[in-house]
C-alpha cells in the first residue's frame, strides 16, 4: 500500500466517490469504455498543482455541499489550507542544499 492511499489516509474522497457514482447511477449515465491505457499520458483534466487550488477545487465544486455538512466544509479547509501555509513558511533541509549553499 503506498502511503498516498486511501487506505492509508483519511479524506472526504471516499464519499465524494461514492456520491458521484450513485448519482449517476440514478441519471443512468454511461460511464463510457474502460481503460487500460496510461491515463496520466491521456488527454484528461490535471489534477490541482498545490494543496491551496485543491482546497478552493473541494470548496468550489457541488458535489462538496450536497455530501458534506457546511460546517466541515469550513473546518477541513481551514485544516488543510493552514497544513499549505505551514508547508510554505518552513525551509526544508534540501531546499537550503539546493539554493542557500550553492549562491
Amino acid at each position: 500500500m503506498s502511503p498516498t492511499s486511501e487506505h492509508c489516509q483519511r479524506s472526504p474522497g471516499r464519499p465524494r466517490r461514492l456520491r458521484a457514482g450513485l448519482d449517476g447511477i440514478r441519471q443512468g449515465m454511461d460511464p463510457g469504455q474502460a481503460r487500460d491505457d496510461l491515463t496520466y499520458l491521456a488527454d484528461v483534466d490535471r489534477l490541482p498543482h498545490s494543496l491551496f487550488d485543491a482546497v478552493e477545487a473541494f470548496r468550489a465544486d457541488p458535489l462538496t455541499a450536497e455530501v458534506f455538512h457546511e460546517q466541515f466544509i469550513s473546518d477541513y479547509a481551514e485544516m488543510k489550507l493552514g497544513e499549505w501555509e505551514r508547508a510554505n513558511v518552513e525551509v526544508t533541509d534540501r531546499e537550503r542544499s539546493a539554493y542557500l549553499l550553492n549562491l
